[in-house]
């Protein structure tokens, strides 16, 4: 079965780039380009999802607590963050959050299909 990705990024561009890359991967995206509309699609149905990844930087809600949000929720989803370089996080401190993986923007087909395995196998 194709396992189901929510990717939330303010920045249309990333996005679409994102979505691209994990459909070609053969996931199957829901894209959102904003925190609460994404975590509003979480909550209408949480076992939906195999995997979020989730910009750090957004207006409004951080990707830290949209994360914090959708493992409250529950507790059993793979959370990965993005960021980029200027965020001060770094893999531990996304991980000691309860992070999946932290995801360096820009990251590339091959570190991105990394941290997706890694997260669904975990």
């Amino acid at each position: 079965a194709r396992k189901n990705i929510l990717l939330v990024d303010d920045e249309d561009a990333i996005v679409t780039t994102l979505e691209r890359a994990l459909e070609r991967m053969g996931y199957h995206v829901r894209a959102s380009r904003n925190a609460q509309e994404a975590l509003d699609l979480f909550c209408e149905n949480p076992g939906a999802f195999d995997l979020v990844i989730t910009d750090m930087t957004m207006p409004r809600m951080t990707g830290i607590e949209l994360g914090k949000r959708i493992m409250e929720i529950r507790p059993d989803t793979s959370v990965i963050l993005c960021t980029g370089f200027s965020d001060l996080i770094n893999e531990k401190g996304a991980k000691d959050l309860g992070f999946s993986g932290l995801l360096i923007k820009p990251a590339g087909t091959s570190e991105l299909r990394l941290a997706v395995s890694h997260a669904l196998e975990s």
